[in-house]
C-alpha cells in the first residue's frame, strides 16, 4: 500500500508505522530505506539511508540554521522521527545503530548561531 503513495503524501502517523517496520524487519529496510520518512530541523524530508551515512547526527526540535550549514539535525516535535529516536536508543528492542550524536546546543553555539538569551535555536530571517 505504501509503495504506492509519494513520500510527500505520507503523513506522520503512516510514517511511523513504515518507520517501526523499517526499524524492525529487513525486508522492509531494504524496501524503503531511500525513502523520505524523517524530518529535519528544517521541516525538509530525509532517507533512513541519508540519515546512516552522515557522520555523524543531532537530535532537536529547531535548530534550521545548523541544517542550513548541513549539519543532519532530526526534528524530534515529528512523529516518525521521534519513533526513530526511541527505537535507536532503547538498547534491547534496536538493532539499528547510527552515527553518534552531538549536542545541538553546543554546536550551534560553536557555529555562532546559538544566542543564550533565546528560548530555541529557530532563527528567522524575516
Amino acid at each position: 500500500m505504501y509503495d504506492r503513495v509519494g513520500d510527500d503524501q505520507l503523513g506522520d502517523e503512516s510514517r511511523a508505522v513504515m518507520v517501526e517496520s523499517l526499524l524492525t524487519d529487513e525486508q522492509s529496510r531494504e524496501q524503503w530505506r531511500k525513502r523520505a520518512l524523517f524530518q529535519l530541523a528544517t521541516e525538509s524530508r530525509i532517507s533512513f539511508a541519508a540519515i546512516q551515512s552522515a557522520s555523524e547526527i543531532g537530535w532537536a526540535d529547531g535548530a534550521d540554521k545548523l541544517v542550513e550549514r548541513g549539519y543532519v539535525i532530526l526534528d524530534t516535535s515529528d512523529t516518525a522521527t521521534a519513533r526513530l529516536r526511541e527505537l535507536v536508543e532503547d538498547e534491547e528492542a534496536s538493532i539499528i545503530s547510527l552515527s553518534p550524536a552531538f549536542d545541538v546546543a553546543d554546536r550551534a553555539e560553536a557555529e555562532g548561531v546559538w544566542t543564550p538569551e533565546s528560548q530555541t535555536m529557530k532563527t528567522h530571517d524575516g
